[in-house]
């Protein structure tokens, strides 16, 4: 059996507050107040890195999910990080020195 080696350029994205996630994708969000994601059909991977607003209510919503720790729990002023791979998440705060 032969096997084709077929090079991927990740997709990144940086705009949007209702997304449908998809395959191999990058998500670089800034002063976010209000996000809904979606997963798409089938299996997917993709890496997040959402920056919420200062101040303003921040309302993040993600399909029910299972997660490798605990859900996120966003407030203002935070970087999150999170890997989903097939609906599941795990995510990250990101602590600045």
């Amino acid at each position: 059996m032969a096997y084709e080696q077929i090079a991927v350029v990740p997709q990144k994205i940086n705009t949007g507050t209702n997304i449908t996630l998809a395959d191999n994708t990058e998500y670089r969000l800034t002063n976010v107040t209000a996000l809904t994601l979606a997963y798409p059909a089938g299996d997917f991977e993709c890496w997040l890195r959402i920056e919420t607003a200062s101040s303003g209510t921040i309302t993040i919503t993600l399909p029910t999910s299972e997660y490798i720790g605990s859900a996120p729990s966003f407030g203002n002023g935070e970087t999150w990080e999170m890997s989903i791979k097939d609906g599941v998440v795990i995510a990250s705060k990101v602590v600045t020195a």
